[in-house]
């Protein structure tokens, strides 16, 4: 699959597109205000009520007449279509030289950093008490 983005003034116009098919579009207002993380909430919320998975698209076509909108709307497009490169991502901070992860509101990525890289110190903060806990350690 891939997307396909008709930028106008009025509208920006986003399809998943299979062997030249239209699978299924959605149409958001054109505002240059609004920042590309906007637009990829809307645009990726439109297609997952529709049924689809846009980690599967594998490229992207974009059209403009509104040049003041395109580099928000191909990091909009960036956003809803691309992968996390978690792993790489984590080996290359240890590789620089974080010794330290703190992971806030959860306990769910502290576990994945200690099964990706080694001799690393990661800390998961939930609650007040392990906000008391890490601040003491400084």
């Amino acid at each position: 699959m891939i997307m396909t983005v008709d930028i106008s003034n009025s509208n920006v116009v986003f399809a998943v597109m299979e062997d030249a098919k239209v699978l299924s579009s959605v149409r958001v207002l054109s505002d240059r205000q609004r920042p590309a993380d906007e637009y990829a909430a809307l645009v990726g919320w439109g297609f997952q009520q529709r049924g689809y998975d846009l980690r599967e698209i594998e490229g992207a076509i974009i059209a403009s007449v509104v040049p003041s909108l395109t580099q928000s709307i191909r990091e909009a497009v960036e956003q809803v279509t691309g992968r996390v490169r978690w792993r790489e991502s984590v080996i290359a901070m240890q590789a620089a030289g974080v010794e330290s992860f703190v992971e806030l509101g959860g306990k769910v990525l502290g576990p994945m950093i200690g099964r990706t890289v080694a001799d690393v110190s990661v800390t998961s903060v939930v609650g007040m008490a392990d906000i008391e806990a890490l601040l003491a350690g400084f």
